[in-house]
């Protein structure tokens, strides 16, 4: 499968928290591990991860890669996943809600580039006023919903800044809201990361 392992390793250091248990994570050596991480230190000059006993903590420098690490490492899966596509994968629905603008302008075209890399994906786009959402959430209506203000009584991440022509502000920000507790929540999360990494 497509990947850059030196990522990988930093990435799975940085989730696990411990080059040991990312060792036993990736099937190397621990001493491999912290090869892996000694080489990228090298090549930037600067530390990743400040180490504590039982325990590594990104450094700011770390933070900066992680962030990309993530991004990075999704799209060599979604361009594996487009080269070689498993046709017996199950179909996976998602039903995402956000106002006409996002709806119209914006999803379609994030839709569109993840399910390139995810072709067993059936994504469908519900138009409703952030009003609604939070009722089409606790009747499992809807999977994931995209909204102009952070939600009231649910945990709501800023998403990105768009610039829509024709809109009345300049810039839009968009708000992604799902519950935590949702079975299909990997995939959700996934098709978040999609976007953001989508230009």
């Amino acid at each position: 499968m497509l990947n850059d392992f030196r990522l990988k390793v930093f990435y799975t250091c940085a989730i696990k928290g411990n080059f040991t248990r990312a060792a036993k994570e990736l099937g190397i050596t621990q001493p491999a591990v912290s090869s892996h991480i000694a080489e990228i230190e090298n090549d930037i000059h600067d530390l990743l991860f400040i180490r504590k006993r039982g325990e590594v903590i990104l450094t700011p420098k770390g933070k900066i890669l992680f962030d990309y690490a993530e991004k990075i490492l999704h799209l060599y899966a979604a361009a594996y996943r487009e080269l070689v596509p498993t046709l017996t994968e199950k179909r996976k629905n998602l039903k995402i809600a956000a106002p006409g603008l996002i709806a119209q302008k914006i999803l379609p075209q994030l839709v569109e580039f993840y399910s390139k890399g995810n072709p067993s994906a059936n994504i469908v786009i519900i138009e409703k006023e952030d009003a609604e959402m939070e009722e089409l959430l606790n009747d499992d209506e809807i999977d994931l919903a995209f909204t102009f203000s952070p939600a009231g009584t649910r945990e709501s991440k800023l998403f990105a800044k768009f610039m829509v022509n024709g809109s009345i502000d300049p810039m839009v920000s968009v708000y992604c809201v799902y519950d935590s507790e949702n079975k299909k929540k990997e995939m959700i999360e996934k098709f978040i990361l999609s976007c953001q990494t989508f230009r």
